[in-house]
């Protein structure tokens, strides 16, 4: 199962640089998954299907050229290679699903009960022949009826020739943009914009968006649900938007409130990853204590430590959550001499797991893994963090529930 969060799609209408576009879009994408790829174009020659465990593989043997529609994704996960049906009610469709359909296994009992044959029950087979089990004549109204049948958090999409149709349920962030006169869709704003487009809207929960020669999107029921926190801590792109406001600059507050509650004595600022820097940039201008860049991480390769700017320091390590990531920049930064490594976290402390499982793993036991006696660990406030949410008009635009500790049904209610 794919951890909801860490995979990103990237989907574009018809355009004279259709393929080039769709790979200049997976690179902006990339660091939301950099383990598996894959893409579906619609050209004069049907559907192709292409998959492959590293970006550079996926385009080696693809012509990218007369590409109608293109619908790529990255993921840090296994994820199902989306199913390719050649013949169907509604001719030839490639259908893909990441995330969870909850009641999967309820509705194949269904489907077998009809004495359909039904291959190994994927959630695209079940997809599929719920299509094709509907009494609409149209694929929209087809997939509308699909809908109302799904339960969970999932994003689902289905590619024909002349359409792409995405179908999201919960949590998932998606964002629609134009370039030139074609259409385009992303997980984030930074990816549009890197392409050179102008952001349009949000796609919302219980939304289906048609991508044809137009767009347009149709509401299936007027139930909302709240965005994810770890998009706004961890996962969106720090020159993406959410809610409207710039997430560099968010995560920069973030930086400052846990400065203001910490003020403890140290000697440099250190950030975990590319989108920490925001967090330790904001932390060292309200502390007056010097942001240094004690780690540089490249894709595809080990991390460097910059001993002689960490050796005989008080060092604070900044990251959004404490994760495995985080786990290994400690035993790391721990052999290189330092005096003392507080691990300061921009987020309040884990307390609930959420069923849709959006990210792996988020608190492992590091203290009691980790001989140092000097190791310390700070979590921002739960009021420091609603603090900002508020201050930025985002308290109901993003969910809390697992740091809370009480998981409210009603947030995921799709």
């Amino acid at each position: 199962m794919c951890c909801l969060n860490s995979f990103g799609v990237i989907g574009i209408g018809t355009h004279v640089n259709s393929g080039s576009l769709l790979k200049s879009g997976l690179i902006y994408s990339i660091h939301r998954g950099q383990h598996n790829f894959g893409i579906i174009l619609s050209n004069k020659n049907g559907l192709q299907i292409y998959n492959s465990e590293s970006l550079e593989g996926i385009f080696n043997d693809i012509i990218l050229c007369d590409v109608n529609l293109s619908y790529g994704f990255v993921s840090n996960e296994y994820v199902n290679e989306p199913h390719h049906f050649r013949f169907s009610r509604y001719g030839e469709i490639v259908i893909s699903v990441i995330g969870q359909i909850s009641n999967k296994n309820e509705i194949y009992q269904k489907i077998l009960t009809n004495n359909i044959p039904i291959n190994k029950g994927t959630s695209e087979e079940i997809i599929f022949y719920l299509l094709h089990l509907s009494k609409s004549y149209t694929l929209i109204d087809a997939i509308k009826d699909c809908f109302t049948l799904l339960e969970g958090t999932f994003l689902l999409t289905i590619i024909t020739k002349q359409a792409i149709f995405i179908i999201k349920k919960g949590i998932i962030p998606i964002v629609i943009g134009k370039l030139d006169n074609t259409f385009l869709f992303s997980s984030e704003t930074s990816v549009i914009e890197g392409l050179g487009g102008e952001i349009i809207s949000d796609l919302n929960s219980n939304e289906i968006l048609c991508l044809e020669q137009g767009i347009k999107k149709i509401r299936v029921n007027e139930v909302e649900s709240k965005l994810c926190s770890f998009e706004l801590l961890s996962l969106a792109n720090s020159n993406s938007f959410l809610g409207g406001k710039n997430i560099y600059l968010l995560r920069k507050e973030l930086g400052r409130q846990l400065a203001k509650e910490l003020q403890i004595n140290l000697d440099t600022v250190i950030s975990c990853s590319e989108n920490s820097i925001p967090y330790a940039l904001g932390y060292a201008q309200h502390s007056k204590v010097m942001y240094d860049l004690g780690i540089i991480e490249k894709y595809g390769s080990a991390p460097n430590y910059i001993k002689n700017s960490l050796e005989n320091k008080k060092v604070l390590l900044i990251d959004s959550y404490i994760s495995n990531n985080t786990q290994y920049h400690i035993n790391r930064l721990i052999k290189m001499g330092i005096k003392s490594l507080t691990i300061g976290i921009c987020s309040p402390k884990y307390m609930t797991h959420c069923k849709y499982s959006k990210v792996d793993n988020p608190q492992p036991s590091i203290i009691n893994h980790t001989v140092f006696e000097n190791l310390s660990i700070c979590y921002l406030s739960l009021e420091g963090y609603r603090f900002i949410l508020n201050s930025n008009d985002l308290s109901d635009f993003f969910c809390i529930d697992c740091f809370t500790g009480g998981f409210n049904e009603l947030s995921y209610k799709f």
